[in-house]
Parts: C-alpha cells; sequence; structure tokens
C-alpha cells in the first residue's frame, strides 16, 4: 500500500513523457515564432508576446525529449546482464542517434539552458559508455575497463536525473515553468493549425484598454468544476502593449483556468460594455490572458441620453 503513491507517480510521468510527437510540436512551435516586427509600438509588443510563448514552448519541449531519451536509456542499459548478452548493450547506440537525427529534422535549436544542456548530453553519454562497455566485454576487453565504462554510464544518467531534480526545484522555488508537459502554454485550438496562444492577441481600442485599467467592474467567465463560473476579479494590473490582459484572481479562477484555458472578460464603463474573449495562463502571481476576440458595445439608450442633456 505504502508503494502506490510512488507507483502511480512512475505511471503518470511514463504517461507524460510519451504521449504526443515532440518532434512534430517543435516544428508547429518554430512557425509560431515570429519573423520581424512591424514598425508600431503594438506590433513590437505582440512580436515579443508571441516569442515568448514559443520559446516557452520549445523549452518545455525538448525537455520532454530529454526525458524520453534519458527513460529509454535507463530501460536499455539493464538488458545486457538481465539476458546475459553483453553485446546487447549496443542498442543503447539508438538513444544518441536519435537526439542527433532532430539536429535534420528542421526542428528550432536547444534554447541556452544549462541545466537542458545537461539533461540531454547525460542519456547521449549514457548510452554510448553503455554500448562501449559491452562492446568490450563481448570482445573480452580488460575487466577494469568495462567496470569504469559502466560506471560512466551510470554516473551520467545521475547526472541527467540530478539535471531534471534541480531544473523542477528551480521551477517549483520561482513558480517559472518546470521541465515536464504541464508546463507547455495552453490553447483552446485544436486540429493541424498553430495553437492560438503562440499567435499575437487581437488589438484593443482605447476605451477597453483604459475601461479594464481603472474599472471596478470587471468579471471573469470561465469554467469550473461544476459548470460555467462568473467570478470578480480582483484588479487587472496592467494591460500591455500587445493586448493581453493581466489580473488578479482568487485561487478558483486559478483551478478553472488549469482545467480550461478558455475564459471571457466583461468590462463595464458608464459608457459601455465590452466582451473580451481569450486564453488564459498563469504567469508568476497573475492571469494573463491573451484576447482573441472583443465585442464592444453601449448600454441602450445612452447616446440618446447625451443628446437631451
Amino acid at each position: 500500500m505504502l508503494l502506490n503513491p510512488v507507483a502511480a507517480l512512475a505511471v503518470r510521468l511514463l504517461a507524460e513523457t510519451w504521449r504526443g510527437r515532440p518532434v512534430a510540436a517543435l516544428r508547429r512551435f518554430a512557425a509560431a515564432l515570429p519573423v520581424s516586427p512591424g514598425p508600431g509600438a503594438a506590433d513590437r509588443g505582440r512580436t515579443t508576446a508571441a516569442d515568448r510563448a514559443a520559446t516557452r514552448d520549445i523549452a518545455v519541449t525538448f525537455w520532454i525529449v530529454a526525458a524520453r531519451a534519458w527513460q529509454a536509456t535507463a530501460a536499455l542499459m539493464p538488458v545486457p546482464n538481465a539476458a546475459g548478452a553483453p553485446l546487447a548493450a549496443v542498442a543503447c547506440l539508438a538513444v544518441p542517434v536519435g537526439l542527433l537525427r532532430l539536429r535534420t529534422a528542421g526542428v528550432p535549436r536547444p534554447p541556452h539552458d544549462r541545466w537542458l544542456a545537461v539533461a540531454l548530453t547525460a542519456p547521449a553519454v549514457a548510452a554510448l559508455c553503455a554500448a562501449a562497455a559491452g562492446a568490450a566485454e563481448a570482445l573480452g576487453g580488460p575487466d577494469p575497463a568495462v567496470v569504469a565504462l559502466w560506471r560512466c554510464a551510470w554516473g551520467a544518467l545521475a547526472l541527467g536525473a540530478a539535471a531534471f531534480a534541480v531544473r523542477a526545484a528551480r521551477a517549483w522555488l520561482r513558480g517559472g515553468p518546470g521541465p515536464w508537459r504541464a508546463s507547455l502554454v495552453p490553447s483552446e485550438s485544436c486540429g493541424t493549425r498553430i495553437p492560438g496562444d503562440l499567435t499575437p492577441s487581437t488589438g484593443l481600442s482605447e476605451e477597453v484598454r483604459h475601461a479594464a485599467a481603472y474599472s471596478r467592474n470587471v468579471v471573469l467567465a470561465c469554467t469550473g468544476a461544476d459548470g460555467p463560473r462568473a467570478l470578480a476579479v480582483s484588479a487587472v494590473t496592467s494591460v500591455t502593449p500587445a493586448g493581453e490582459f493581466r489580473l488578479i484572481a482568487g485561487d478558483e479562477a486559478w483551478d478553472a483556468v488549469r482545467r480550461d484555458p478558455r475564459v471571457v472578460l466583461f468590462v463595464g464603463d458608464p459608457r459601455f460594455w465590452a466582451e473580451v474573449r481569450g486564453v488564459a495562463v498563469p504567469d508568476d502571481d497573475v492571469l494573463r490572458v491573451t484576447p482573441r476576440q472583443v465585442l464592444m458595445r453601449e448600454y441602450p439608450g445612452r447616446h440618446q441620453a447625451r443628446t437631451t442633456r
């Protein structure tokens, strides 16, 4: 009974790591990277937002690739001893070959992260050492050399696990994205097109920006555990030049966003009301909402009331 949580965690990690096609995902994320910003400040802001989201997803996907390589190496290394065939360790060479094929698969280069570099390099080094140890043992090589190669292989594998642990601890302490699938930027889109949250947000008028930043009548509609919910927003901290809203909301809103990132913001103003449909992403201590559709209407009779005064 005590091992059930550990077994459940191991099964969950395996399922999360081996689900999906990371190479195809890397190509799509690379396509979402902006080519060049426009001349205006808003265009530069949208480009920065899209670049930030796509770069984050690329980094997380490379962590998933590193986890697959690590798990594959860890599964292949005990095979020679279990089967009694030292030459079976040559099968470990499939791991570095697979990592090298990424360079020719049209995927972007990994981001500059020393822990990610360690996590990607460690399984390849472990696989090469294991293959060399198996070949040396099969050819009757000296035992000290074989033992040293196996120690090097297991040491490299342990170093890769340490890189994952350090990166996960930093993500937990700093509240940033971790080396797991849950850190991918959510998207409301399906199919083969680029995820919606990796593209720039729709334009916002100055009226909507001003109303969202200064109005106290802001409501967040989201999908709760028991159905649609309307939650009051504590504050809109800012509206970025790219048109993204940064909100302070309660725990119920955070739980709903993790369940379904599609949200609707209702902004009230003495002159009009606005409905902003978009995608919400947890970002440090705030919810970042990227607008997709904006509908703005005046209240019934307001323009007649102004003309009669």
